[in-house]
């Protein structure tokens, strides 16, 4: 499946939430309050769908 989205929008995503492989307990609970924030808020952009989903993957 192709997704659309826009480039300069989702790079400014991962220039603020900066994803990273999670090292500490801190980091964790940062990861988990964002994509709480992120599952909650209405109307997201694709590209915040796609951030969440990757938030998400467990594999």
């Amino acid at each position: 499946m192709t997704r659309t989205f826009i480039r300069e929008s989702y790079g400014k995503l991962l220039a603020e939430y900066q994803p990273k492989t999670i090292a500490t307990e801190e980091e964790n609970e940062q990861a988990i309050a964002l994509a709480i924030e992120l599952e909650h808020r209405p109307n997201r952009t694709p590209e915040e769908k796609i951030l969440l989903e990757q938030k998400s993957d467990t594999d």
